[in-house]
């Protein structure tokens, strides 16, 4: 994406973040070292996450509401979900088995890059999984592990962008705050987050505004034992999804929840959004997630101004948060403006960026 002064795709932004998270996630965990926006894995993971968002959401098929609908023949007239469904289970496979078998055979020769299942393969043994449990657990936990942090931050990018436009006003604060520390002579780092305060509680205000994972991060949990709440019997076993989005409404912990106001984190009472989950089934790929986060938003904010851009005849074009039908949180297509904020910004984009 080159520099300019025009109007750009918020669904280019999306690709952007998502290949940059891709890198150091596949670096991370295969050991694999993306070739750019044309990966041949990155684009069958970007298939796998709309494919798997699409199929997930009891609207969009009627066979996630009626589950005995599966029984019927696929030759039955308006079954064509099933051969959709037979198309996407044959791309999830591809998408899942074509790296970690990658990275098998690199075992295999002894010429391997360290990796999260690299490490995992060769110390295997000392487990006691069988071989079958081992490539069954791994493959999806690569797998998981991938898209839960590049899906999620990069929805995440993209609704910052939205709260930018919408409240400049807290853009303007961040940036008076980033500059007075770190000034315009390099962009922000990790050893710099716990010295801005405002840009760490405006990302918390990000992820309770607008929860990227409405429903826990779409993981259910099962009650242990059998629990009565508020009246209600939840019997042992049970399906529960956390309802984050209701979490972040509660008008008793959050004042005017539906604005965008990353102060109200100044009083120590009001808690962060339990966007991670919860318990045994919390992300444990937050860390990663929070610092990405604060690298990619407070680095934009350094030096972009991220502004309304306007149509062709001069009126403003005001984004809207509006949702796509999908589990995760991925606003809608709106334009935006990345606006350089001097020249010396531009500057410091192409020789650090």
């Amino acid at each position: 994406m080159h520099l300019s002064n025009k109007s750009v795709s918020s669904e280019i932004i999306y690709h952007e973040v998502f290949t940059a998270l891709s890198s150091t996630l596949l670096r991370s965990i295969y050991g694999y070292q993306i070739s750019g926006s044309d990966d041949p894995f990155l684009k069958e993971a970007i298939e796998l996450v709309r494919n798997l968002s699409d199929a997930i959401m009891p609207t969009n098929f009627l066979v996630n509401v009626f589950p005995s609908l599966r029984y019927i023949p696929s030759w039955f007239p308006g079954t064509g979900w099933k051969q959709t469904a037979c198309a996407w289970r044959k791309q999830k496979e591809r998408a899942m088995f074509s790296l970690f078998n990658k990275t098998k055979e690199a075992i295999a020769t002894g010429n391997y890059e360290p990796s999260m299942i690299a490490s995992s393969l060769v110390n295997a043994q000392s487990h006691g999984l069988s071989p079958e449990e081992v490539d069954d657990y791994l493959n999806y936990a690569g797998i998981t592990v991938y898209l839960g942090g590049a899906e999620t931050t990069s929805n995440v990018f993209l609704i910052f962008a939205i709260a930018m436009m919408l409240y400049p006003e807290t853009q303007r604060k961040a940036q008076m705050e980033i500059d007075g520390l770190i000034g315009d002579s390099r962009l922000p780092a990790m050893e710099d987050k716990h010295r801005l305060p405002y840009t760490n509680r405006l990302i918390q205000e990000l992820l309770r505004w607008c929860p990227v994972g409405p429903t826990g991060k779409c993981v259910p949990h099962a009650a242990t034992n059998d629990d009565i709440y508020r009246g209600f019997r939840i019997p042992k076993g049970a399906i529960v999804f956390a309802n984050i989005w209701a979490m972040s409404r509660s008008e008793k912990i959050y004042e005017e929840p539906e604005e965008f106001n990353p102060d109200r984190f100044l009083d120590p009472l009001v808690p962060p959004c339990p966007v991670f989950g919860f318990g045994r089934r919390e992300c444990p790929g937050s860390h990663f997630a929070e610092s990405s986060m604060f690298i990619m938003i407070a680095s934009i904010l350094a030096v972009f101004n991220v502004e309304i851009p306007r149509n062709a005849q001069g009126e403003k074009v005001i984004p809207k948060l509006a949702c796509k039908n999908t589990l995760i949180y991925h606003p809608e297509e709106f334009q935006l403006k990345l606006q350089p904020r001097s020249d010396r910004h531009t500057h410091l984009v192409y020789t650090e960026a």
